[in-house]
């Protein structure tokens, strides 16, 4: 009975184990997913803001 016990302590283990992996995994692409969108933002907001800015610049500093 005790080696059992100790079979069926192993799968439960593994069992929890898989279950945090995926746990873990399924977060890493929650912020895999995040980063992507903080990338295409900072893209964004360089072509929306900085470059226009940088065209400015040089007319404001002949003033």
């Amino acid at each position: 009975m005790a080696k059992r016990e100790q079979v069926e302590k192993t799968v439960h283990s593994i069992a929890q184990a898989q279950a945090d992996y995926e746990q873990l995994m399924e977060e890493i692409r929650g912020y895999c997913l995040q980063v992507k969108q903080l990338r295409e933002q900072a893209v964004h907001h360089r072509n929306t803001i900085l470059v226009p800015l940088q065209k400015v610049l040089p007319k404001i500093n002949r003033c």
